[in-house]
């Protein structure tokens, strides 16, 4: 490009110094236009070149290279995986689910599910058969509770009729106008039931040493479910297979409310039945509802929760039984239990009364006339010296 400018300049110069001609002298002369020059400056071209323009050389041929057959790519066989590999591979991933369900217990009774997970370790079987040796377990650790409030429920039943004698007591002296100081009523009953060896702290006490155990068996078998551990998932058997889903017939739930509904029937624990009163009365015909009442709370629970409810309700029932018999009761120190006697045939009432001499007996329920005193005429007739002869009568 350059030299092309080069040339062009030169040629300019070699014709601006030609001499003119004017218009008229008819003589032709070599006149470059300026449009000559300026387009051979832009273009690069080689049309003014002093120098020839050389020969492009030609390429040498390109060597065909013989390209390699394509062959079919088929894909590497994947390593085959032992069946060992993979069932340990479960196992950790479902050991690591216990472990987090269990960890999430409350830690006061967290060694009810170290217990429950000990169990299942140990059987090395489905759930259901850790739910049912556990909760066997869970009622075996709580048989002495249960011995302790049977025997403390028994004294302090045997002590309320003298409470009750104690009450009217104090009844009485306060519709004389004597009035009882508050503390000194209390130490009564102490001593009423001191003398009984029992007292209520030691029937509460009972009940409340059964509550952590309960509770952590509920709150394990809770976590479990909630934290989807895949042998719990599938441990059920029968018609509940899911153990962390609700019994899809509500079969468990009739069976926790029948249960319990025949427990209660046979005493709970042995307790035998005293109370003939209008309150215990009204507290067994709430008893015997209340199973029934409380079937639907249960229905929606996880199916591991209701079959635990379902044995402990039937293990209680055998302790029922086996707490009423004679022989346990008198190893207990307690009597034993009063048959029923069954009640005499009604007999039908007469059309009208019979005449008697006696006094027409007062209605039911009004107050009984008070005594009269006896009359001295009466006790000289009774001691007095006999009547004469011819007298009338």
């Amino acid at each position: 490009m350059r030299r092309a400018t080069v040339l062009a300049s030169r040629v300019l110069a070699q014709g601006s110094s030609l001499p003119a001609v004017g218009p008229c002298s008819g003589a032709s002369s070599f006149v470059i236009p300026p449009f000559a020059a300026q387009q051979a400056s832009i273009s690069g071209a080689r049309a003014f070149s002093l120098w020839g323009s050389r020969k492009q050389e030609e390429d040498a041929p390109v060597e065909q290279v013989a390209e390699p057959p394509v062959e079919a790519v088929v894909p590497a066989p994947e390593p085959a995986l032992d069946p060992e590999t993979l069932v340990q591979a479960a196992a950790l991933s479902d050991a690591a689910a216990l472990t987090q369900a269990v960890d999430g217990v409350w830690a006061p009774i967290r060694p009810v599910a170290w217990l429950v997970q000990a169990i299942h370790e140990s059987l090395g079987g489905p759930w259901w058969q850790t739910i049912l040796v556990a909760t066997v377990a869970q009622r075996a650790v709580l048989v002495p509770v249960t011995i302790f409030q049977t025997i403390h429920s028994h004294r302090l039943h045997q002590a309320k009729p003298d409470i009750m004698a104690m009450q009217a007591l104090v009844a009485e002296e306060t519709a004389r106008g004597i009035q009882t100081p508050p503390m000194q009523q209390a130490q009564r009953i102490q001593n009423v039931y001191k003398a009984h060896g029992t007292g209520p702290l030691k029937v509460i006490a009972g009940m409340a040493a059964q509550m952590p155990i309960a509770i952590g068996a509920f709150t394990t078998l809770r976590h479990l479910a909630a934290a989807n551990v895949p042998s719990y998932v599938e441990g059920g058997v029968l018609w509940f297979p899911d153990l962390s889903q609700p019994d899809p017939y509500f079969v468990l739930p009739f069976l926790i409310s029948a249960s319990f509904a025949t427990a209660l029937k046979f005493g709970m624990d042995g307790v035998p039945r005293q109370d003939q009163s209008e309150q215990g009365a009204a507290v067994r015909a709430f008893m015997r509802w209340f199973p029934w009442i409380m079937g639907p709370f249960t229905a929606y629970l996880s199916s591991g929760m209701q079959l635990s409810f379902v044995v402990s309700n039937l293990i209680s029932l055998a302790q029922s039984q086996i707490l009423r018999r004679s022989a346990v009761r008198a190893l207990m120190g307690l009597p034993p239990i009063p048959r029923a006697r069954p009640r005499p045939p009604s007999r039908p009432r007469p059309c009208a009364p019979r005449p008697s001499a006696a006094p027409p007996v007062s209605m039911r329920g009004a107050r009984p006339a008070p005594p009269q005193p006896i009359q001295p005429e009466a006790l000289q007739l009774k001691g007095g010296p006999q009547r004469k002869r011819g007298s009338r009568k």
